[in-house]
Order: structure tokens, then C-alpha cells, then sequence
């Protein structure tokens, strides 16, 4: 059990997915050995290359007893405190879509990770998913 009381702690770029490595399936980032922790936030980049064919960008939250079998669960969206299984970022052509996503849904669980996915077209080389992570002890 942690016994820190100050402000969040930044894990930095723990997500970072372009090109063909971001696909129609999840994909994870690091997992984060976290239990005991108050809160897990994320700073989420969605970019999107000039002409890209993709419609989105989608994170979402997982955790783990063991660091290999992964269940989703729910986060909430930092513009309006939206509770979301997934968050999902629309494309603005040859633009950085940003958003804030965090979850309070890992506390009992040893491990946490980001994954995403897009939707439409295939990626092109200047497509990303990009997160810093930080958590709450």
C-alpha cells in the first residue's frame, strides 16, 4: 500500500502505436504493475495524416491478475466525465485530436494498460496513437 500523498506521478509515453502497427484489433501498450493506486490517467493523441482513410482512433482501459490475460473496463472521458467502455477519437484530416481518459476501475488489480485500435481505411505512416500515462498513488 502506498503511503504518498503528493500529486500525480508521470509514467510518460506508455502507447505508441503509427503506421502498421496500429490496426482494427487492440493493441497494448506497457503494461503497468499499478495496484494500490488511486487513479490511472492518460493525455491521448490521436493523429491524423493529411488524406488518412481512417474514422477513428479508440482507446480503452485494460487490466490484468497476471500481465497476460487482459479484460477491458470502463474509463471516464476528461471533457465532460463521460463514463466509456472505449473512447473514441474522430478524425480531422492532417490534425492532433487530444483528450484526457482515466480509470479508477484497476485499483484491486496488479496490472493496467492502454490499448487502441483504428476503424476505416488502412493506416498510413502518419497515423498515430500516442498516450502519456500518469497515476495517483
Amino acid at each position: 500500500m502506498s503511503t504518498y500523498h503528493g500529486p500525480p506521478q508521470s509514467l510518460g509515453q506508455r502507447l505508441a502505436l503509427a503506421g502498421a502497427t496500429l490496426t482494427t484489433s487492440y493493441t497494448g501498450g506497457d503494461s503497468l504493475g499499478l495496484k494500490g493506486t488511486a487513479a490511472t490517467g492518460a493525455s491521448l493523441r490521436a493523429v491524423f495524416a493529411a488524406g488518412s482513410t481512417l474514422t477513428s482512433i479508440e482507446f480503452r482501459w485494460e487490466v490484468s491478475d497476471d500481465g497476460t490475460t487482459w479484460e477491458p473496463v470502463a474509463g471516464v472521458r476528461g471533457s465532460d466525465g463521460v463514463v466509456l467502455n472505449e473512447l473514441s477519437l474522430a478524425k480531422v484530416d492532417g490534425s492532433t485530436v487530444r483528450e484526457v481518459f482515466s480509470t479508477e476501475s484497476h485499483t484491486d488489480r496488479p496490472y493496467v494498460r492502454l490499448v487502441a485500435k483504428h476503424t476505416g481505411g488502412a493506416a498510413a505512416a502518419g497515423d498515430k496513437a500516442q498516450a502519456d500515462v500518469r497515476f495517483v498513488p
